[in-house]
């Protein structure tokens, strides 16, 4: 859907505002590191220094104008007193900040008392800048979320287990797995844990939010033996013909190389089949595999099943 121009515009002005005071503290910048950090073009970039190029005080002379030097692609401010301090962070910005710094706060409460006290205090601060109700109200993620990453911060310091209810994606399908956790890691939209699964036999990924139960369990012996810390390699390798879609296999199968045509093969590292199958399914048509030789049966096998109950189905 299009975006709206109001907004497009608001934003616009948001990040002019915005652009001034962090030149100001970074003169000689170059110009493409400028516009990465404000997650715009290099074009978008000269288009907003151009614009900034005519603001100024009225009269509106070289004297009242900001003064821009970006032609040789590092970019300079002068003549901008006016503006070169940051603007105040609106309401939703502040919530958003508030967010942040409460999960960043559940995490750090056992590992780290000094900075997670120090998170508490900007958490106050940031407080004071919005509706006390609101601010006290802001609470992130839920207390079973906290508490399950907590459990598995305990379960690796300790080398203890935790029996865990799954929904996996790739299967469609929820079961009860003993895992031995290593490692916990983040993304900008979900956490992780990186163990040992006594259901499959070896190590895995599981992504905290899928978890729909668990329950810690004492210390073992294991059929992993002892635990390594090493993260292991795909199982394999799966060759895949694009065409069409191409953002949208990028965005799930996360491919190793780039697509150049709408025809480049890509290749997909691999952890499960049934993961592979699933993606390459639901893409109807626009991706297809070439290697493995078994996955492609597998794929041919569901189709011809899905087929054979669509006809089943106009039939009866």
């Amino acid at each position: 859907m299009a975006k709206d121009s109001t907004t497009d515009g608001l934003e616009t002005v948001a990040r002019l505002l915005d652009i001034v005071p962090f030149l100001t503290t970074h003169q000689g910048i170059a110009l493409t590191e400028l516009a990465s950090a404000f997650s715009v073009s290099t074009e978008q970039m000269t288009k907003d220094l151009t614009t900034l190029w005519m603001c100024g005080l009225p009269g509106y002379t070289p004297y009242e104008l900001i003064d821009l030097s970006f032609d040789s692609g590092f970019v300079t401010i002068s003549n901008a007193q006016t503006l070169e301090k940051p603007r105040a962070l609106n309401r939703d910005e502040v919530l958003a900040l508030l967010l942040g710094l409460e999960s960043l706060r559940e995490d750090l409460k056992e590992s780290d008392e000094h900075l997670s006290n120090a998170v508490s205090a900007a958490i106050s601060q940031l407080t004071s800048l919005v509706d006390s109700a609101i601010g006290k109200s802001v609470q992130a993620g839920n207390s079973s979320g906290s508490a399950l990453m907590a459990q598995c911060k305990r379960a690796i310091a300790d080398g203890s287990g935790l029996t865990i209810r799954y929904h996996s994606i790739a299967r469609d399908e929820i079961s009860e797995r003993l895992i031995y956790p290593l490692e916990i890691t983040s993304d900008e939209k979900f956490s992780y844990v990186y163990a040992f699964c006594e259901f499959s036999g070896g190590y895995r990924t599981f992504r905290l939010d899928r978890v729909i139960d668990f329950s810690d369990t004492p210390l073992t012996n294991h059929s992993g033996g002892e635990l390594s810390h090493q993260r292991i390699l795909p199982t394999f390798v799966a060759q895949v013909r694009t065409r069409s879609r191409q953002r949208d296999i990028f965005e799930r199968l996360r491919p190793s190389n780039e697509i150049s045509d709408i025809s480049d093969e890509v290749q997909i590292q691999c952890y499960s089949p049934d993961w592979i199958v699933r993606e390459v399914m639901s893409l109807g048509g626009a991706a297809q595999v070439i290697e493995p030789e078994t996955v492609k049966k597998q794929i041919s096998e569901r189709s011809r099943r899905a087929l054979g109950a669509y006809a089943r189905s106009q039939v009866t």
